[in-house]
């Protein structure tokens, strides 16, 4: 379970980078076929096999979305800075 939350982590951090695909880190870390699958059985009667999957996995995603985006906020706000001292 950890190991699925840690990926989800990677493909969380990999949405805030530009140019770089959520579903290619996903194939890279060897989770996208289950992922693909469970967003797929979703609609059927077998839905309830997906649910802990995908919520652990999207637990995940939100962490490494949300340490993501304050790591390159604070890198953004050191840059002005930089450049309001200096001018």
């Amino acid at each position: 379970m950890l190991g699925i939350i840690f990926r989800g982590m990677a493909v969380g951090i990999t949405e805030t980078v530009p140019g770089v695909s959520g579903s290619t880190v996903a194939m890279i870390l060897g989770i996208y076929e289950r992922l693909i699958y469970s967003l797929s059985i979703l609609t059927t009667k077998h839905r309830k096999q997906a649910l802990p999957f995908l919520f652990t996995f999207g637990t995940g995603m939100v962490i490494g979305f949300a340490i993501s985006r304050e790591c390159k906020l604070n890198c953004e706000v050191r840059a002005v800075r930089s450049l309001t001292y200096t001018v």
